[in-house]
């Protein structure tokens, strides 16, 4: 137990949760962007076109593609970051928490939440739009805006967990 409190208590552990919430922040903007993506293809489809209305793995993937561009940008500052803080002689970080161990530890806790995201969003997105509640095939905007707030918990409760801690 208390191997866990120091873990907590470490300044690298306190910067990979800042960067969680972070990525949670803008995992709310790109669900919000996704969903309206996705309503403009679900009018299409329905109203224009009078065909069935586009999977909701595509509002999975376009809202985890947009935070892989996100995430990406992350990345770069950190890598940015740790280059600028190595003393060029010695060819490591002093003293300086975000090092190349960091950067491998949030690209690990990255891969992990990502698959986790996207295997529990197309699940969420298949039972969404099979049962009969959500009535997606008639009025789509009330099961997508359910399906957003169920990928925002899914998010959330994912989010918190310390996968980094485990690699």
């Amino acid at each position: 137990m208390n191997a866990v409190v120091y873990r907590f208590s470490e300044e690298r552990t306190r910067i990979m949760y800042a960067l969680k919430l972070l990525r949670f922040l803008t995992q709310l903007v790109a669900l919000f962007v996704s969903q309206q993506v996705y309503f403009e293809e679900y009018n299409d489809a329905i109203y224009k076109r009078n065909t069935r209305p586009p999977s909701l793995n595509r509002f999975v993937f376009l809202f985890l593609s947009i935070d892989a561009t996100v995430q990406l940008f992350v990345l770069g500052f950190l890598v940015l970051l740790s280059y600028v803080m190595v003393d060029k002689s010695e060819k490591k970080s002093q003293t300086f928490v975000i090092n190349d161990e960091f950067i491998r530890d949030f690209l690990a806790e990255y891969f992990v939440t990502t698959t986790c995201i996207a295997a529990l969003g197309t699940l969420i997105g298949a039972v969404v739009r099979q049962k009969q509640f959500f009535e997606f095939d008639k009025t789509g905007h009330h099961g997508v805006k359910m399906f957003r707030m169920m990928l925002i918990v899914v998010c959330a409760v994912i989010g918190v967990v310390p996968f980094f801690m485990f690699f």
